[in-house]
């Protein structure tokens, strides 16, 4: 849902390129005890983008029985519906250099509940609620590790920003085509990741943030669950019938950080009842270089692309189970010098009946009672710890 943590859906957010360029010189020239804070300290995959998309159509392979082999795929949700996730995003970055391959990891868990307020035509507010984060990082040998529910003491500075997320939210507004058309209270969320946040560093972390507001405001969940239906235009509720082994394409065009394209493909792999089986396969194309003047540096997108698999909720529309691999390629130039590097994100989204801090239980296909997802008004939801 919303966010730009620390790396956002990596190949895709401005602060994925300030963090390479950082990595890439304290790689060269070497790092002090302190490592440096990261651009991003939100979830993560907001990003301006414009889309294209095309009508789902049918696989050469599709099955010819249409009754027992389509499914009309929507969100389809009552206002005070809430449903709690788990957003893990896991990191990894492999760099060339002059003493051989160096690899840095980071691991976020973000446990969110998300509510439905209200519903006009075909547009709908969502109001997203983070409870608890957990986040481990291994930057050239100088490991982080942070857990919102453990005593606050001495929270590294790469994580006062997400101490700062714990009941701590906002609202976006998404329209029949699943995109987001506005962000609410952003502001005051930002206001509140930042309280705990040095007056040294507040600036810089602020205004890292400032272009997620808006229309830039995304959430990643949105991107990679619900934003993956397909959308019919000429249907009264933006819904589209798709057969199994069916498939639709969206695009999506970056300037920033980089000038790129996403081009991907959606099939319908499995149908039941009671949910439905998305697969995801994507291309990045290459995009330009981007170069720092200051710093004498200079990146290169090689190639990149996307698999993943999306298990979504027949009678809701809304994700049970979402797991995306992102892999991009690149080359970059400092000081004179080229080196490669790799880098890995893998994002995956899960749905519990009940929002526990200790040890939430998985919402599994095949595991849903009353032939659905059963969703929880928010008047009989108590708030969850930190």
């Amino acid at each position: 849902m919303l966010q730009n943590s620390l790396f956002s859906l990596i190949s895709f957010s401005r602060g994925f390129v300030s963090l390479l360029l950082v990595t890439a010189v304290c790689l060269l020239s070497g790092c002090n005890s302190e490592t440096p804070p990261t651009d991003d300290v939100l979830d993560e995959s907001w990003f301006t983008l414009e889309e294209d998309g095309d009508s789902p159509e049918p696989a050469a392979d599709a099955p010819a029985d249409p009754a027992v082999s389509k499914a009309r795929l929507t969100v389809n949700l009552q206002p005070g519906a809430k449903f709690p996730l788990r957003k893990t995003v896991e990191k990894t970055l492999t760099q060339s250099t002059l003493q051989g391959p160096v690899e840095t990891t980071e691991r976020i868990e973000l446990f969110m509940s998300v509510t439905l307020e209200e519903v006009q035509d075909q547009n709908k507010k969502f109001r997203i609620l983070y409870n608890r984060v957990k986040y481990e990082s291994n930057m050239n040998g100088q490991r982080v590790v942070f857990d919102s529910t453990q005593p606050a003491g001495n929270v590294p500075t790469q994580a006062l920003a997400y101490r700062g997320m714990v009941n701590n939210g906002f609202s976006f507004w998404v329209g029949a085509d699943n995109k987001i058309t506005e962000v609410v209270d952003f502001n005051s969320f930002l206001s509140g990741c930042l309280a705990h946040v040095p007056s040294h560093l507040a600036d810089s972390v602020s205004q890292s943030l400032a272009h997620y507001s808006g229309q830039e405001g995304i959430a990643n969940f949105v991107d990679d669950t619900i934003g993956l239906l397909p959308y019919d235009p000429q249907s009264p509720d933006g819904s589209s019938v798709v057969r199994l082994g069916g498939h639709w394409s969206k695009s999506k065009h970056f300037n920033d950080p980089v000038p790129m394209s996403l081009h991907s493909k959606y099939t319908l792999r499995e149908l039941t009842d009671k949910y439905a089986k998305v697969e995801v396969m994507g291309d990045i194309v290459p995009a330009a270089a981007v170069s720092n003047p200051e710093q004498e540096v200079s990146l290169q997108i090689q190639s990149g692309h996307s698999i993943g698999t999306c298990t979504i909720d027949r009678e809701t529309g809304l994700p049970l189970d979402s797991h995306m691999d992102h892999q991009l390629s690149m080359s970059v130039q400092l000081n004179g010098m080229q080196f490669d590097q790799q880098k890995r994100v893998v994002t995956t989204v899960k749905m519990y009946p009940e929002q526990s801090a200790d040890t939430p239980s998985t919402i599994t296909a095949g595991q849903q009672q009353n032939g659905g997802l059963t969703l929880t008004p928010a008047s009989q939801t108590r708030p969850s710890g930190p």
